[in-house]
């Protein structure tokens, strides 16, 4: 019989294989300057995050609370809010190739939850607050945020250094200097919070 913990470590094993796969695709689109398959990284980074965000609900149902009260909760989460905000921005802009630069933040996030015990423990008392959930779950988005600010600044950094004169560079160079502002516009807020 497959019990939840069973259940939760398919899915984290699918998801973190998922980004490998997706981070290579990537890598292979930015870095060997192929044009066809970066639409294959999207695909296999949204299908990653869709068993990523199957863990998280059944580990919250598992735990009974959010999962992020743990080293290994909050690694896992904040790595797939930093895939979620990737993705979301890449829909948004249209630039296909964020997520070179972020999975491999959030692959990093999962190898150390990976070391981390997996084990649901009782909550202590500060955690039991509602404002406690509000001030992690606002931490987790910001910090995505942020991440994704340093996935197109890395991008734009790469962009730039490799020199293509042109309207084309311009333009691209513009687009990633707006989404890294964009993205911290979102993720200050939160920080705030």
């Amino acid at each position: 019989m497959t019990t939840l913990p069973d259940i939760e470590f398919m899915l984290l094993t699918l998801a973190t294989g998922g980004y490998v796969a997706a981070t290579s695709v990537y890598w292979r689109y930015v870095f060997a300057g192929r044009e066809s398959p970066h639409w294959w990284a999207s695909r296999l980074a949204s299908a990653a995050l869709l068993a990523h965000i199957t863990w998280f609900g059944i580990r919250a149902y598992h735990a009974g609370h959010l999962p992020f009260y743990n080293g290994h909760e909050f690694s896992v989460s904040f790595a797939g809010g930093i895939v979620l905000v990737a993705l979301v921005f890449e829909r948004l802009s249209q630039r296909r190739d964020l997520g070179a630069f972020a999975l491999p933040i959030a692959l990093a996030l999962l190898a150390y939850a990976w070391t981390l015990p997996r084990g649901v423990g009782p909550l202590i008392p500060i955690f039991k607050s509602l404002w406690m959930q509000v001030h992690v779950l606002t931490a987790i988005v910001a910090y995505a945020c942020f991440a994704i600010t340093f996935a197109a600044s890395c991008l734009y950094l790469m962009m730039d250094r490799q020199g293509a004169a042109g309207s084309d560079q311009s333009a691209t160079l513009a687009l990633l200097d707006r989404i890294a502002y964009q993205v911290t516009i979102v993720g200050f807020p939160f920080m705030t919070v």
